[in-house]
């Protein structure tokens, strides 16, 4: 798995990054410049505001002479245990899903363990399923059948669209299979979405080019892959 693509940083070469910006201070104690640590971390000065009014960091602010960095003789610097606490946090928390992390994500989940799909992606198998079960898939389900939601994304349109007018109101419906879990998933087969666009061609007709592009993927490749729902 090639996570380079999601540029996700090794964390343990940001905590030796930390480690190698950082000085001894006279209690002891090690400090990071925090606009070194944050263009280390790879965020913007900004996150030090966020990160204090969530507790995760306690800046301090030193004496220095006066020098370019420091005009006003003083510099602020994070403590080092609580900047490799703070990346560490960052890189695998709630960080916000980009387009290409939700196509990773659905690309692989269900051929990948999550633990190891986690590790890759930098976030935790928490956040994964939850994401995944944003879209409305999981690692048993995400190659095979897709449930209404994804249905209504491969064809770009709406869920209601999905569930109550093409597998209720038209005549033959598109048929769909209820899981036996404890909220009835309804699952659809790229079989029954292909028979359905062959008994309502003017349905399929209605489709951009670029649905009709994911459509004709994802039913030649019998529902084993999302990459055309992703696309």
């Amino acid at each position: 798995m090639d996570a380079t693509r999601l540029n996700i940083p090794n964390l343990n070469k940001l905590k030796r990054q930390l480690t190698d910006a950082s000085a001894e201070h006279d209690d002891g104690k090690r400090y990071v410049r925090a606009s070194v640590a944050a263009r280390i971390i790879g965020v913007t000065p900004g996150h030090q505001t966020m990160w204090i009014r969530a507790c995760w960091i306690t800046p301090l602010r030193f004496r220095v002479p006066n020098c370019r960095a420091a005009n006003n003789g003083r510099v602020t610097c994070w403590p080092l245990d609580q900047a490799i606490t703070a990346a560490r946090r960052y890189w695998t928390g709630n960080r916000k899903w980009r387009p290409a992390d939700d196509d990773y994500l659905l690309e692989k989940i269900g051929r990948v363990p999550l633990d190891r799909l986690a590790t890759v992606m930098g976030r935790s198998v928490e956040a994964i399923t939850q994401r995944a079960r944003y879209h409305g898939v999981n690692q048993y389900n995400a190659q095979g059948e897709l449930t209404p939601p994804l249905v209504a994304r491969l064809c770009g349109v709406s869920r209601s669209c999905v569930l109550r007018v093409w597998c209720k109101e038209c005549d033959p419906p598109l048929r769909a299979r209820r899981m036996a879990d404890a909220k009835g998933t309804l699952m659809i087969s790229a079989n029954s979405l292909r028979q359905f666009f062959r008994d309502h061609p003017e349905i399929y007709a209605r489709r951009a080019e670029n649905a009709k592009r994911r459509i004709n993927a994802f039913i030649s490749a019998g529902g084993r892959t999302l990459k055309a729902v992703a696309a």
